[in-house]
């Protein structure tokens, strides 16, 4: 008798530590379906010391809660976390601190049930951010845009051949100022900024680089 009251002891012993992990939502349900996750899959290049901002979702069809994890992973496997315990969905502000290179991002949600869903970027570039030069520009002025034209950001290169207050605008065709890259000192040499076109329409936009009395315009397409 002893040894069958034990017997039955520990199985209800073992069916309360089972209903424990199982998700109180859902009592007594097992989940196996792992979590979708939605990342961009087409990243333009950026730069080091950029900010991009990284909108994403991760949704599963039970009741529990997701932990999501995000990383940066180079060309050899090397992986560096970039959050842990993100929301299910939103938007990411990374900050770019990673050296330049060609990198893809992963993200992972494992649910309550430790069902795990994952998605990956396709490879994108990280260049230098260049802040000056041994050898100075000779002249002051807006060097290009690439790609030219852009679907929805580019990158645009300039020069300033002395540490002077810059301001580096981006306009449409009616002369409407519609974005503010750069606004304030600069030190001389060549310079690389992202410039996100995501929320405005396709057309013909200026970029105007200022610095006191010098001026230089440029024109770029955004094509969506």
């Amino acid at each position: 008798m002893k040894t069958a009251s034990l017997a039955v002891a520990c199985a209800i012993a073992l069916a309360r530590l089972a209903a424990a992990n199982f998700s109180e939502s859902q009592p007594g349900t097992i989940d196996t379906i792992p979590p979708i996750v939605h990342l961009p899959q087409d990243i333009e290049a950026h730069t080091v010391g950029a900010t991009f901002d990284l909108s994403y979702t991760a949704t599963d069809q039970g009741e529990g809660d997701e932990w999501i994890t995000l990383h940066v992973v180079d060309e050899q496997g090397s992986v560096t976390p970039l959050a842990d315990g993100m929301p299910n969905t939103g938007v990411f502000q990374w900050l770019i601190a990673v050296p330049e290179g060609t990198y893809h991002l992963e993200m992972h949600a494992t649910d309550s049930f430790g069902n795990a869903g994952s998605a990956r970027s396709n490879s994108f570039n990280i260049l230098a951010d260049v802040a000056s030069t041994t050898d100075l520009p000779a002249q002051f002025g807006l060097i290009g845009a690439y790609p030219n034209p852009f679907n929805p950001g580019t990158t645009l290169t300039y020069s300033l051949d002395q540490t002077s207050p810059v301001n580096l605008s981006v306009y449409n065709l009616q002369g409407q100022l519609v974005a503010t890259i750069v606004d304030g000192l600069v030190e001389a040499g060549q310079h690389r900024v992202w410039f996100d076109g995501s929320a405005l329409s396709s057309g013909i936009y200026f970029t105007r680089l200022q610095s006191e009395s010098r001026m230089d315009v440029s024109k770029i397409t955004l094509l969506k």
